[in-house]
């Protein structure tokens, strides 16, 4: 709350904001993917992002300009880090937690009733960058579940999605039988009541765009 009323807390929306300029063809059509996912609560969506739609076709070469395209890119990135996209968290409605590990970074959103009340990411360090696969998605699991602890301790109505499908048999075992890295993760992740669900990349848009 400020003089102004209510806004945003800038730290919620940091990993929006502070994307990088865009270098390539994947990386528009990610953050389009990402926008169109919000696009519902976004007023003038079509004519905001018409600039960068452009630099998605197939007949031109990629050529990032300052303007429009990089005009275009923070209009964007203010559209859909404030109200109606970005919702306020209601303690008494369920929680559903996107999150998703890319070959350097990690990424998760938060949601309710379809509306994000939080994005978050990180790069991994070195270390973590030499994990396996299934090591990474479990990692972005349990980062983003302590990034929201706020959130999601106490909450009996967590819904966790993930494009790793791996997990859910790995999630079902006995600890025992998990290897040891796994093993650790997945003893952080006691605290919290969370539905492991799986759901195809191509639904996990707010994710895997944030992780990349």
């Amino acid at each position: 709350l400020e003089s102004g009323g209510y806004k945003p807390d800038p730290r919620k929306v940091d990993a929006i904001t502070q994307m990088a300029t865009l270098t390539d063809q994947a990386g528009v059509q990610h953050l389009l993917g990402m926008a169109t996912y919000l696009s519902k609560f976004c007023p003038g969506f079509s004519h905001a992002t018409e600039p960068l739609r452009s630099l998605t076709r197939r007949d031109i070469d990629f050529c990032w300009r300052p303007d429009p395209h990089g005009t275009a890119f923070n209009n964007l990135k203010q559209l859909i880090t404030n109200a109606p996209v970005l919702a306020y968290f209601d303690v008494n409605k369920p929680v559903t937690v996107q999150c998703d590990a890319s070959k350097s970074g990690l990424g998760a959103a938060l949601l309710q009733d379809g509306h994000p009340v939080e994005f978050i990411s990180r790069s991994m360090m070195s270390a973590e960058e030499n994990y396996a696969k299934i090591e990474k998605e479990l990692l972005a699991i349990v980062w983003s579940m302590e990034r929201f602890h706020t959130y999601a301790y106490m909450n009996k109505s967590v819904t966790v999605e993930t494009d790793h499908k791996p997990l859910l048999a790995i999630n079902r075992k006995a600890l025992a039988s998990v290897p040891k890295r796994l093993q650790r993760m997945l003893l952080r992740l006691q605290r919290y009541s969370i539905n492991l669900v799986f759901k195809p990349g191509s639904q996990l848009i707010l994710a895997d765009t944030l992780s990349r």
